[in-house]
């Protein structure tokens, strides 16, 4: 939903402040790729520094496993006793898992450090891949109008944004709708929630570039005038 939002709220700005497509398209794409890129690298490093801890602490924990079964052990034991478990259950459990070394220490990270078991399938560097390719695809639909109609000198501009608005509310509630099968919220809801963000910020960013684009007239004129 980033994606989306953002350019659109670029491309509302540009369109309050009456600028041509051109401009438009320049700065469409020129946030598209810089935010797009901004959030995959921080996706990907994030996703890594995360990846290189659970790792590293996956390893410390099978190191005293190794080398101090016994006081693993009492720990895990201590561990379930507070969730309630009673001593000669949490004992007889213990001296089950402590058998599988590696079921016992992802199981020490999950209980003891809170932290899931790094998956060697998991990767970074794909999680960013991924994060910016989302992003871009989003993101290009309130550029799409623009950049179809780049190739037609007749059609106007404030029918571009028009145009732009529709796609991407259409866009915005058709992504609500999905996401609602992840929460509790009704699907014409969400939809409508994440419609409604995106009306807030565009409409934000079209009276800001309103706003601005009259200051500089009103400077211009005022300097002219001096003259």
């Amino acid at each position: 939903m980033d994606g989306i939002i953002t350019t659109f709220a670029v491309v509302s700005g540009a369109a309050g402040a009456e600028l041509g497509t051109g401009v438009i398209l320049v700065m469409g794409f020129s946030n598209l790729v810089a935010d797009g890129l901004s959030m995959g690298m921080g996706d990907y490093l994030s996703s890594k520094a995360e990846f290189d801890y659970a790792k590293a602490e996956r390893k410390r924990e099978a190191w005293e496993f190794d080398n101090y079964p016994e006081g693993e052990v009492t720990e895990m034991i201590e561990i379930y006793e507070k969730k309630g478990m009673t001593t000669e259950d949490a004992k007889a459990l213990m001296n089950i898992l402590s058998s599988y070394k590696d079921i016992f220490v992802d199981t020490m990270m999950v209980d003891e450090l809170g932290l899931m078991p790094p998956d060697p399938s998991d990767s970074p560097l794909k999680n960013g891949a991924v994060t910016f390719g989302a992003f871009a695809a989003c993101g290009l639909v309130p550029l799409l109008a623009y950049l179809i109609a780049s190739a037609f000198d007749e059609v106007v501009d404030t029918t571009l944004f028009i145009v732009a608005c529709i796609l991407t509310a259409v866009t915005l509630f058709g992504l609500g709708a999905v996401s609602s099968r992840f929460t509790i919220m009704e699907w014409w809801k969400s939809g409508a929630f994440y419609t409604a963000i995106g009306a807030v910020a565009a409409a934000s960013s079209y009276f800001i570039g309103w706003g601005v684009s009259e200051l500089v007239k009103a400077a211009g004129t005022s300097t002219g005038c001096t003259a």
